[in-house]
């Protein structure tokens, strides 16, 4: 899909955002994060 270029460059740095988070382990991919919601869906299911 062709973007135009300001949409683009945004998409661009928050992909590339979102891979350093992972990378990282931050936020959402953090483990503690993690654990906390695999503990809620486990009170859950």
């Amino acid at each position: 899909m062709k973007y135009p270029d300001a949409i683009d460059r945004i998409l661009r740095n928050n992909v590339d955002i979102l891979s350093h988070w992972i990378l990282d382990k931050k936020g959402p991919f953090s483990k503690d994060y993690i654990d906390i919601w695999y503990e809620k869906y486990k009170e859950y299911r």
